[in-house]
This record gives structure tokens, C-alpha cells and sequence, in this order.
């Protein structure tokens, strides 16, 4: 048996009939170089994201978002079977530029050479500049107003793209304490855009909160205000209602739009002080504590509460006095004869 071997030579002698006469033989072998010099897959981690060359051309092009850090760029690559290539599988690349190709080599085992050139453009820069979201952290001013303000929950932004206004309606039960509270808020940014935003907001309903919006390339901007506004009170509503009336005092229980009181007969009604109470934030026509000169027993006044967003309730409050008694008859008398 002859042992194949690409480094040892198998040395046969051949000797003559003679007995004398020899001849060395060396029996070589020997492999053809590859020439195959391919690279079979790529793929680079840009920025913590992976991009896979598919397919695999002479000109390979990877675009990445606007902005994307092009300084360490790791390679995983395989190439031919015995070739090498002049970049590492595994070792970054720190030599990118945008849009300048990189030439990578694959040398096959017969030094054959095949070049591909490796290029990473980004996409231009957005010119977004736009709110597409916002987010405020009512928790802190509900803990600041005793947790009263749990409806502040269910209270969502109308967005303006246009004027560039975001209004939060509070209901009109929101407690006036809530204004001037520093409360954490979020802004979603469209396209890879920035703001100004602070990390906290003023709820204010007399100053707009100021944010700048900046587009992706840097130079497109939008002014956005947010606002703060609290539904006006529609209540118009007397809560408690009582005149005094000649030193004695009168309750209205139940309250209704028709008041009537009954005095004995002959009371005086020249000066009735009126005591009330009413819904928040409303007004009425009359003043408590404020003496009323102008009753007429048996006329009604028209009293009227006026709410916080200016809808009205009348009220017609009548003083009525008991009819006088007819009787001209002694019941008794009594004659001191001492």
C-alpha cells in the first residue's frame, strides 16, 4: 500500500535484472488549490441592531435610521471554504463613513480575489414636527388635595395640530386648590423629534405651558401651548333658603321655585333679612344678610340664581299673612275689687 500524503513523498527504488542497477522513484501528491473566493453571508450590528446582506452582490448597501452611530460596527461573516477574507468575523469595524463604500477582500486558496464593497447610507432626516401623544401624572394632585380629585383620571387632551393647542377640560367640581400644582407629565414626539418640555407642568388656568417642538433634521419646529381650562358650574340652585321676618324666622324646607311664607296678621314685612346659601360658584339676585324693603304681602318677588356658566333659575318667594280674625266677643273678664 502507497500512504497518500500532500507533504511526504513515498520513495520507491527499482533495482535491474542485474542485481546492480537501481532507480529511485519519489511518487508525490498534490491537491489544486481552491480558487473559490465567495463571501456566503453577512450581517453587521449597527447600533445594537442587526442587518443581513440579502442577497449577497459585489455592492452591498445597508441603510439605517437618521442619526444611527455608524462608529463600531460588528461583522459576522462566512466566506469559501479555505479562502480569507481582509475583515474578522466577530472584530468591529470602526472605519465606516456614510455613504462611502468599504471594500472587503476574499482571497480564495489560489489567491484569486474577489472585492465587495459594503456601503451604509441613513435615511434623511425627518421634518416631523409633531406631538403625537401626551401623558399627565394626576396622582400627585390628588394626594396634595386629599385624593378629591379622582375624576382628573378619566380627563383626556383635544390635540390642535394645526394651532398647535392641547386643552385639558377639568369638570367644574375640580377643586380651585388644584391650580398651581407641579405635577410629571410625558410627550410622545413624532418621527424621531425633540422638545423643550420640562420634566414637570404648572397646572395653570391663566398660563399656557410653553413646549417647542423640533423635527429630525433639526431645522423644522412647531410652538405647541398647553392649556388648562375648568368647565364653568351650571348649579343655580338655592341650597338653604330662611327670612327673617319681624324677629321670627322662616325656613323654606322643601325648597322648591314657589317660596311662601304665612305671618300672623299685622305683621311688619317692611324689613326682611333673607339668610342663604347657594350652589358654588353661583350668584344670586339678592344679598344674604341684606334686608329686602320692598315685600307685599301676597305679591310674589322673583329672586333669581344665576350659575358660573350664566344659566338661570327663577324663584318666586311670597310672604302671605293669615287673614284677620272677625270676632267681637268677650271670653272673659275679670274686675279687681280690692
Amino acid at each position: 500500500k502507497i500512504k497518500i500524503s500532500y507533504t511526504q513523498p513515498t520513495i520507491v527504488k527499482v533495482t535491474a535484472e542485474d542485481g546492480t542497477t537501481t532507480k529511485d522513484y519519489s511518487i508525490s501528491f498534490q491537491r489544486t488549490k481552491s480558487p473559490e473566493n465567495s463571501l456566503l453571508y453577512l450581517k453587521l450590528d449597527i447600533a445594537g441592531k442587526d442587518y443581513v446582506a440579502n442577497p449577497i452582490s459585489e455592492n452591498i448597501k445597508f441603510t439605517v435610521p437618521y442619526g444611527t452611530d455608524i462608529s463600531n460596527v460588528m461583522p459576522t461573516l462566512s466566506i469559501s471554504n479555505r479562502a480569507t477574507a481582509n475583515i474578522t468575523s466577530g472584530v468591529a469595524i470602526n472605519d465606516f463613513v456614510l455613504d462611502q463604500p468599504k471594500e472587503i477582500k476574499v482571497t480564495a486558496e489560489n489567491s484569486g480575489v474577489q472585492r465587495y464593497f459594503v456601503t451604509i447610507s441613513q435615511v434623511p432626516p425627518r421634518k416631523v414636527a409633531k406631538i403625537s401623544g401626551i401623558s399627565i401624572d394626576f396622582t400627585q394632585s390628588q394626594s396634595l388635595l386629599g385624593g378629591s380629585q379622582g375624576e382628573l383620571n378619566n380627563v383626556f387632551p383635544t390635540m390642535n395640530h394645526s394651532s398647535g393647542y392641547i386643552l385639558y377640560t377639568f369638570p367644574y367640581t375640580t377643586d380651585d386648590a388644584i391650580e398651581n400644582i407641579d405635577v410629571p407629565y410625558t410627550l410622545n414626539i413624532k418621527d424621531g423629534g425633540t422638545s423643550s418640555k420640562a420634566e414637570k407642568i404648572t397646572i395653570s388656568y391663566a398660563m399656557p405651558t410653553f413646549v417647542k417642538v423640533t423635527a429630525e433634521d433639526g431645522v423644522t419646529t412647531k410652538d405647541y401651548f398647553i392649556v388648562f381650562k375648568r368647565r364653568q358650574s351650571p348649579e343655580n340652585k338655592f341650597t338653604e333658603f330662611e327670612l327673617n321676618i319681624a324677629g321670627q324666622d322662616y325656613v323654606a324646607n322643601p325648597i322648591s321655585e314657589n317660596i311662601e311664607f304665612t305671618v300672623p296678621f299685622g305683621t311688619n314685612i317692611s324689613s326682611v333679612m333673607p339668610t342663604f346659601s347657594v350652589s358654588d360658584r353661583a350668584m344670586a339676585s339678592i344679598t344674604s344678610g341684606t334686608a329686602i324693603t320692598n315685600f307685599v304681602f301676597a305679591q310674589p318677588k322673583e329672586v333669581t340664581v344665576t350659575a358660573e356658566n350664566g344659566s338661570r333659575r327663577k324663584y318666586s318667594i311670597t310672604i302671605n299673612q293669615v287673614p284677620p280674625k272677625r270676632t267681637t266677643k268677650i271670653d272673659n273678664i275679670s274686675i279687681d275689687f280690692t
